[in-house]
């Protein structure tokens, strides 16, 4: 059958005088052409298009009147306007003003599909609609829809229904005179899905009764709406801001006066941060406020929140100072209700300056504080103050610190010093305690040399000294010398192994050998007076570091498989002279300074994101009665997912994550326990075990969980039984998987259920 193509020239509606002669083409098609000269009529049969601009029409017949440029179509209608589709089984459309009509109309929208009776395109990107639904399932006959019979919808925007109802398997369920949801991609204002339920202290319910308001491109606000008829009608509301770079933040609030209980009950938390705020500095805030301690637990259904112990404030601005360093300037309050304790820092001053650079690569790097802490003890029955301390401090300290100077042989060597000066007083109930109040001087000097031979062996030594003074005692100085060797070396060996999916293994060893000595000091002026030959510290410490890598594939990525490390020490002081078993009436000297050789094991075998195993242990050897010491521990974590979701095993399956801990402790005493999850999936029916517990010591399940999840194409159904030590619970729930805020569950019939074991 043969196909072709006729052009119109056709004079636009808005042509202007300086281009008046300006003419469109209008493009149309079809299998069969019937032209009408009579009636300046094109009929097209049988695959018809029309296309203009960025408008087109397929259909199985259009008839299209030349003259007044109007068009209908008849029967499987594809109407496309810019990015817009929509289908229907007529369609009556002006050409000129780019408005028409449509029949049985259906399209797709974000998330979701939208169908009407009718569709009235009164102007571009806007419909008005009679008999239009809003659902989110595919099928023919879907499972639930919004239904308005009056309905305006503005593309990629919202629509809004007068009336709305709520349809399950067509049948009415909840309806509200005014409603208005977002279908847009991006964000805008508009009614949010809510949720009823009862319970026996609130009652009935609906909560989340909620109006999404967008202000601009950077922030946004949502007013929330609780309806409970024993505790009365709570509102809420929610800020949300972000102007990157320059600040970001959020403000939430609450309040009730309740019915039952004739308390006036709030709580304001917000949290902001700005980059750029005045003199180019940066604050950073949050605020914390509550009625009293069990009001966001009361209310809030985050578990989370249900632990909340405190409240807490804060308020920093930090100020740069161009090659200088930086101020920063602190404000912070905190209320523990467990302690009934109010503390603050109103305020904390901090100056930190860079490192300034001196003659011959030297820094100096000076930094100052002051702080004001006040800490109140509260009576815990009615909050009121009845003892409080109060303390202000202010700290000074200076550091110079040398570049590493390499001196030939002894390879490179640098050396640092810091002075710190404190002072204070200290307050309670308002009177001095000068004998709390802090002032002193303290001092700090080190000094270090590396040497590295051979691109293997390796010594460092290093010295300091530390020296503390309280001025306002005739105490002498107090002193500390402290010196130390250490000694490592770094072996490699690469082990030609093939199997396991290894193209190789590396091991790398690291022994280590440091010796720490510090001796007696007398207080004395100045430097106190050592004893350099009378040592208050002497140990030598030793280590294996053991670490072991593996190519896993042709393009030899490297994984690290895991490490095992030794450590021990022995100490050089007051060894003990005792006879050994196996050796009557001989002494021997026994090696007890030498402490248990402890081991560590951290070893990653499988790696993969289907499969992945993990084995921490350590132990220790004594070498005094030369067997293993009793405390010791391993834990093994395991997870294996074989869940498809390949077409031939998509949601068949099954899912385990395992964690085993054993703890041995030095008195016998022993903690084992099993923790993990597992999950069994058929298509339609996913049954999982959650928080599975089992101590093995006590020979009982510590919790559990069981859950049997129904996919029920655009809903899911879930049923879950939960036990917590001794007390379980349940709980049922079905909901719109995209609008999981729609839902009927438990909550829903939360007064009339039992409340077994709750």
């Amino acid at each position: 059958m043969l196909l072709f193509a006729l052009l119109l020239v056709a004079q636009t509606a808005d042509t202007t005088a300086a281009d008046s002669s300006r003419r469109d083409i209008i493009y149309y098609g079809g299998k069969t052409a019937i032209f009408s000269n009579q009636k300046q009529e094109v009929v097209l049969l049988d695959s018809a298009w029309v296309r203009y601009h960025d408008m087109s029409v397929h259909s199985d017949s259009i008839h299209y009147d030349v003259k007044r440029h109007q068009l209908s179509a008849f029967k499987d209608v594809l109407f496309t306007s810019g990015s817009d589709n929509f289908t229907g089984e007529l369609l009556v459309y002006d050409v000129d003003t780019r408005k028409g009509m449509m029949r049985t109309a259906y399209t797709h929208v974000e998330n979701g599909f939208f169908r009407a009776d009718e569709v009235w395109l009164v102007r571009e990107r806007v419909l008005n609609a009679r008999g239009a639904s809003y659902t989110t399932c595919d099928l023919p006959h879907p499972h639930y829809a919004f239904y308005g019979p009056r309905t305006k919808l503005l593309m990629d925007d919202v629509a809004i229904a007068e009336p709305m109802v709520f349809k399950l398997f067509n049948t009415p369920i909840l309806a509200v005179p005014f409603w208005m949801v977002p279908v847009a991609s991006k964000r805008k204002s508009g009614f949010m899905p809510f949720k009823i339920g009862n319970s026996s202290t609130e009652g009935f319910y609906s909560k989340n009764i909620a109006y999404y308001l967008v202000i601009n491109d950077y922030s946004d606000m949502t007013f929330y709406g609780d309806v409970m008829t024993k505790r009365g009608l709570q509102g809420r509301v929610e800020g949300v801001y972000v102007v990157t770079p320059f600040a970001q933040g959020n403000i939430n609030g609450s309040y009730i006066n309740e019915w039952d209980t004739r308390r006036r009950r709030y709580s304001v938390s917000a949290a902001h941060r700005s980059d750029r705020f005045f003199f180019d500095s940066q604050l950073d805030g949050k605020l914390e406020l509550a009625s009293d301690a069990t009001y966001i637990p009361d209310y809030s259904e985050d578990q989370l929140e249900w632990l909340k112990p405190d409240l807490f404030s804060y308020g920093q601005i930090t100020k740069s100072l161009r090659r200088v360093g930086s101020v920063t300037v602190l404000a912070q309050q905190k209320t523990e209700f467990s302690s009934h304790t109010r503390w603050a820092d109103l305020p904390s001053v901090r100056l930190s300056v860079s490192q300034r650079p001196l003659f011959g690569g030297w820094n100096l790097s000076p930094s100052a504080s002051f702080l004001h802490h006040t800490q109140d003890y509260l009576d815990s029955t009615n909050s009121t103050d009845t003892a409080r301390t109060r303390a202000l401090t202010g700290n000074a300290a200076v550091g110079i610190s040398s570049p590493a100077y390499k001196i030939g042989p002894l390879g490179s060597a640098t050396v640092s010093e810091r002075v710190a000066l404190a002072e204070g007083r200290k307050y309670y109930d308002d009177t001095l305690n000068l004998g709390q109040s802090p002032r002193s001087i303290s001092s700090g000097f080190s000094a270090n040399m590396d040497q590295r031979f051979l691109g293997t062996f390796g010594l460092t030594e290093a010295f300091t000294l530390t020296q503390s003074d309280n001025l306002r005692d005739s105490s002498p100085v107090k002193a500390a010398y402290s010196g130390s060797v250490t000694a490592r070396a770094t072996f490699y060996r690469v082990f030609g192994v093939t199997s396991f999916g290894m193209r190789g293994l590396l091991h790398t060893v690291t022994p280590t050998a440091a010796l720490s000595y510090q001796p007696k000091v007398d207080s004395g002026p100045l430097f106190g007076r050592p004893h350099p030959f009378d040592p208050q510290v002497a140990q030598v410490n030793f280590g294996l570091g053991n670490t072991f890598q593996a190519k896993v594939d042709t393009a030899g990525t490297k994984r690290d498989l895991g490490t095992i490390n030794f450590t021990t020490s022995y100490n050089l002081l007051d060894s003990v002279r005792s006879p050994r078993a196996g050796y009557l009436g001989t002494a021997h000297e026994v090696l007890n300074n030498l402490t248990p050789l402890r081991g560590v094991l951290s070893v990653r075998p499988l790696q993969s994101s289907n499969l992945n195993l993990s084995i921490d242990a350590s132990a220790g050897f004594d070498f005094d009665s030369l067997d293993f010491r009793k405390d010791y521990s391993v834990a093994t974590t395991f997870y294996l997912n074989r869940i498809g979701t390949d077409s031939a095993r998509s949601g068949r399956g099954f899912q385990l994550s395992l964690n085993h801990t054993y703890i041995h402790g030095s008195s016998g005493s022993a903690t084992h326990m099993i923790t993990g999850n597992a999950a069994l999936a058929v298509p339609g029916w996913k049954l999982t075990l959650t928080d599975f517990g089992y101590n093995f010591a006590q020979k009982q399940v510590a919790n559990y969980g069981l859950m049997l999840t129904k996919d029920l194409h655009c809903w899911e159904a879930f049923a879950k039984l939960q036990k917590l030590g001794t007390r379980w619970s349940y709980d049922f729930e079905v909901r719109i998987k995209k609008l999981p805020d729609i839902k009927i569950g438990k909550g829903t019939f939360g007064s009339i259920l039992p409340k077994i074991g709750e």
